[in-house]
């Protein structure tokens, strides 16, 4: 067998975790090591339990069986990842269990970028979605490749950022790459891997609730920076943000109203020591990539609708509240509700008090 296949087959050993795989090539320095020890050496060694020995010497007679596997994947638009491959992520070698193997669809040069992390709540609120769209593309804008799961809600917001920005983005799923999850998302799911690539340490896998905290692991691992948008407490986003944390990446956390389940999560973190993210500056400025004046030139070029700039011919640099507003434009209240939501994610007003708005000036 070849280098890559000795990997592939070490990748499919049933039963065995990516933690005793760093075991054992720390014991025996290569696949082809593993593959070529006696059984009377694997039990010596003491890394496997008796099952897994069996389930590794089971392996070991049915290589070729398994390695035939191989050969399928390029007829799938697969590319199979071994750890020692030039395009496995650096930052993923760092991780107390990095994956054994990584199976991609997409182009692979948006791994070796900056990259953040977006994730948050599925049953998130439209202010929740525009945040993590609006930090999705104005990152991406500014050179970061945007990860996430590709779930409905915040997931999906941060990936469409970067993918309005005409930016890269890659999701990591928790089941075959080939098999788009959730289902909702198929659009999204082909576009990803036109302009940046879906990931996934497993093959052969159905989606099961347990495989979710492996696949964080791998979307903190591979971000520089991880932003929380929206998170309730003893959420999956929670358990991303602590491996985040273990792993020694910054988290970012936007903040939320007190009363609000959706945010508590989110409030939760900034107490334990999170960032406090309330612009794209908070992050560019944390990894020495501020560039004032051309971040200032992506802002400006945010996209208005008519309404939104209808409202914004009535905001100076002196606060207004709302209902002097409503005066002045003879507006429903909702349809100035929504333009003044914009206008602020887009950073073109901003809200000092409650329900008091002004103009932001570019310099």
């Amino acid at each position: 067998m070849t280098k890559k296949e000795y990997w592939y087959w070490l990748c499919h050993i049933d039963g065995l975790g990516s933690v005793r795989i760093k075991k054992l090539l720390d014991y025996f320095e290569e696949p082809e090591g593993i593959f070529r020890a006696g059984k009377t050496e694997m039990e010596a060694c003491k890394i496997l339990p008796s099952r897994l020995v069996e389930s590794w010497y089971t392996a070991k007679k049915d290589a070729h069986k398994i390695v035939s596997g191989m050969e399928r994947l390029s007829q799938r638009g697969i590319t199979f990842l071994s750890r020692d491959d030039p395009n496995y992520p650096e930052r993923l070698k760092e991780i107390y269990d990095p994956p054994c193997g990584l199976y991609v669809k997409g182009s692979m040069e948006t791994f070796h970028r900056p990259c953040a992390a977006i994730v948050g709540a599925r049953q998130c609120t439209e202010y929740g979605r525009e945040a993590a769209r609006y930090f999705g593309r104005v990152l991406a804008n500014a050179g970061f490749s945007i990860v996430s799961g590709m779930a409905v809600g915040i997931d999906a917001a941060g990936h469409r950022g970067a993918l309005d920005g005409s930016h890269s983005t890659f999701a990591v799923l928790a089941s075959n790459v080939d098999v788009c999850y959730p289902r909702e998302n198929i659009g999204m799911y082909m576009e990803i891997q036109k302009r940046g690539a879906i990931l996934s340490e497993f093959d052969g896998q159905k989606v099961v609730p347990g495989l979710f905290p492996l696949r964080n692991r791998i979307i903190s691992g591979m971000a520089d920076c991880v932003l929380v948008i929206e998170a309730r407490e003893k959420s999956g986003s929670l358990i991303t943000a602590d491996l985040a944390l273990d792993q020694g990446r910054e988290v970012f956390a936007l903040p939320g109203r007190i009363c609000d389940p959706i945010s508590s999560g989110c409030n939760e973190l900034i107490k334990s020591g999170a960032q406090i993210l309330t612009k794209p500056e908070d992050i560019l400025s944390c990894f020495h990539m501020e560039d004032k004046k051309n971040l200032n030139q992506t802002l400006k070029k945010e996209a208005l609708s008519s309404m939104e700039e209808f409202v914004l011919g009535y905001l100076g640099p002196e606060e207004k509240h709302v209902e002097q507003l409503l005066y002045e434009t003879g507006l429903p209240i909702s349809a100035l509700m929504e333009a003044l939501l914009q206008l602020e994610i887009k950073n073109y007003v901003r809200q000092p008090a409650k329900n008091y708005y002004s103009f932001i000036k570019f310099s």
